[in-house]
């Protein structure tokens, strides 16, 4: 599944979101909460344009792994393009006042909160 989800995230990054979406989709067949896929897919979703369907992926790798940054600051900017602010402003929050996160995501979530409008 590792060789999958790097091939998923290679196909995503050449502009190839078919692809990717498939090999998302092969691997969540074998294995339905692979947070990694999950967020991934949900990820290409938000990309597309296809925002109920990223925040269902993201809302699902937080049941399972309810700590996971990635799905979290991505959870976030999905709401935010939905016109969701508050609910966007808490995620970010989240992310931004987490210890377990990269200093660099960190970041990310707190200059997302500067910009958002009240």
């Amino acid at each position: 599944l590792i060789l999958r989800l790097d091939l998923a995230k290679v196909l995503a990054e050449a502009g190839r979101p078919d692809e990717a979406t498939r090999e998302y989709q092969a691997i969540l067949e074998a294995e339905p909460d692979h947070t990694d896929a999950l967020v991934g897919l949900a990820a290409l979703d938000a990309d597309l344009g296809r925002l109920p369907a990223a925040e269902s992926g993201l809302r699902r790798a937080l049941e399972i792994a309810p700590a996971d940054p990635a799905a979290r600051f991505n959870l976030a900017r999905v709401l935010e393009a939905q016109g969701r602010r508050e609910e966007a402003r808490q995620a970010y929050r989240a992310v931004a006042e987490s210890e377990a996160v990269l200093p660099s995501v960190r970041q990310a979530a707190r200059a997302a909160l500067a910009r958002l409008p009240p």
